[in-house]
């Protein structure tokens, strides 16, 4: 059996496939999911257990329920094992193609109007939309579901200056 283990071991150092591990000291819990959860779905407080760890798990297993309530699956999945961080994701609040509303704020100002999103975004991911009356394609940060808005300094300012003569 070490003999096999020593092998493997060294298939995967051969081909440069080492997977980071850490260990856990015996008694440790990590949280769990008590259900299958679907792609795209936001991990709850209620979907999580505690449960001990039997043995090493991938470096980026979540150790806290902090790290996964809110986040949303980026692929199924399953209940009863550990999950990785790389396997969640803050979700999707303005989806490609529906329509957002886009704000740009100044000081004593603030103008919205309605885009179409070409691209997906989760909280503040900056995604580009395109205004319906316009067509012009304006990059926006998302700040909510179907919520966008527009940072002043990436959009141009004319400003009417009276020419005193």
């Amino acid at each position: 059996m070490i003999r096999i283990a020593i092998g493997m071991m060294l298939w995967f150092l051969a081909f440069g496939l080492a997977v980071p591990v850490k260990a856990e000291e015996a008694g440790a819990t990590v949280p769990v999911l008590l259900r299958d959860i679907a792609t795209g779905e936001v991990v709850t407080a209620d979907d999580l257990t505690e449960a001990a760890v039997t043995g090493n798990l991938p470096a980026n297993t979540a150790d806290s329920a902090d790290q996964l309530i809110g986040m949303a699956a980026r692929k199924p999945l399953r209940a009863g094992r550990p999950v990785s961080l790389s396997e969640v994701r803050q979700p999707i609040l303005v989806v490609k193609g529906s329509l957002v509303t886009v704000r740009v704020s100044m000081p004593g100002i603030e103008l919205s109007t309605t885009a179409k999103a070409i691209e997906q975004g989760a909280m503040g991911e900056v995604i580009r939309v395109m205004n319906l009356t316009s067509n012009r394609v304006v990059q926006a940060v998302v700040s909510g579901p179907g919520e966008a808005a527009v940072p002043v300094a990436a959009q141009p300012i004319f400003a009417a200056v009276p020419s005193e003569m």
